[in-house]
């Protein structure tokens, strides 16, 4: 996997509760993407546990 700096503004942050350092998993998504309403649960499954590592 490759790591890419981002940073990115959370619309309503309570606290500072994700410092510096902190890493996610970012999935970006636009109007060109795969229909996944045909997706099988398999797939479906396979692409959440994608976001876990």
């Amino acid at each position: 996997a490759q790591r890419v700096p981002v940073r990115i503004r959370l619309d309503n942050q309570q606290e500072n509760i994700w410092p510096a350092g902190t890493t996610a998993t970012v999935v970006v998504t636009g109007k060109q993407d795969r229909d996944e309403s045909q997706d099988s649960f398999f797939r479906k499954m396979a692409h959440r546990l994608r976001e876990f590592g």
